[in-house]
């Protein structure tokens, strides 16, 4: 499909689309061998490594992660910047999403696929064990944009 495309438009036009689909797949080799040296977490990580150029750009939003994120997303970090010399990681918080296993009683427990943001709050209402959590507590103690 991308050389009919090249053929049709150019190169110019497809060479960011042929950028996307190498980023993809070195991303997917990038997780095997992290898996393979790193494999005693207590969450599993899935990152896409995406070139700044190829991609649509955003604003990387800092927040606040959790202490199991921190130490899986430093441990990515250090296998990465170790790999590939003169690079530069940021986590997009933003563009995410999280399976999280949630036990709403003793007998019903279920997975629910959430964005980052909502991992983050639903972190927090663990750590509170509260059912209740104002949205100022939850921006602060995530740090999450309103």
């Amino acid at each position: 499909m991308i050389g009919k495309l090249k053929t049709e438009s150019g190169y110019h036009w497809t060479s960011k689309l042929e950028d996307m689909f190498k980023d993809i797949q070195r991303s997917k080799e990038l997780m095997v061998d992290f898996r393979k040296k790193n494999h005693d977490f207590e969450c599993e990580l899935n990152v896409s490594v995406c070139t700044t150029g190829a991609w649509p750009t955003s604003s990387i939003q800092p927040v606040k992660k959790p202490p199991d994120i921190v130490i899986v997303a430093d441990s990515f970090t250090n296998f990465y910047l170790n790999r590939f010399s003169g690079r530069r990681l940021n986590f997009q918080m933003d563009k995410g999403k999280a399976d999280v296993s949630v036990q709403f009683n003793a007998k019903t427990k279920k997975i629910l696929v959430v964005s980052t943001y909502q991992m983050l709050a639903l972190d927090q209402f663990n750590k509170a064990g509260a059912r209740k959590l104002s949205f100022a507590a939850l921006q602060a103690a995530t740090q999450a944009p309103a």
